[in-house]
């Protein structure tokens, strides 16, 4: 496959990857601003905006590591945004904040159960894409300098 090639189908399957992620955000945003009448209309397009626009803005990065890094950022920051953005809108705060022992032990279960594994791979995904990013490019081996821990041999 040519290097163009694999740098659109990269593109793609994370660009589909922060389309995904973001479609929770933007499922409790839109009718939040627009009322359930207009929101269900762009419901169905917004998400598949942001997966080519997402996946356009990423073509342009200027290597494969590079591409994967800002992709991996901004699936993990909107998988962390949306697992806010559910509790929030489910009235987590409140259920955990009340006397009511029931509905209290109901939100850490919710949070156990269907939080914890969008925090986990929300926080992996931004951490692994933060780290591509601030990684220097691979220098061959041979014209690396000599390393002060090396010793005089």
């Amino acid at each position: 496959m040519t290097p163009n090639g694999k740098a659109w189908l990269a593109s793609g399957a994370l660009g589909l990857l922060v389309g995904w992620t973001m479609q929770g955000v933007v499922s409790i945003v839109l009718p939040a601003l627009f009322g359930n009448a207009l929101a269900e209309t762009a419901l169905i397009l917004t998400p598949w905006l942001l997966t080519i626009a997402a996946a356009l803005l990423l073509r342009r990065a200027g290597d494969m590591r590079r591409r994967c890094g800002w992709g991996l950022t901004a699936a993990g920051i909107g998988c962390l945004l949306g697992v806010l953005l559910v509790l929030l809108d489910a009235g987590m705060p409140e259920m955990l904040l009340r006397d009511n022992t029931e509905r209290g032990s109901t939100g850490v279960v919710l949070i156990l159960v269907l939080a914890l594994p969008f925090l986990v791979a929300g926080v992996v995904m931004s951490v692994v894409g933060v780290r591509l990013l601030r990684r220097r490019p691979g220098v061959p081996v041979d014209d690396r300098p000599p390393s002060s821990h090396a010793g005089n041999r």
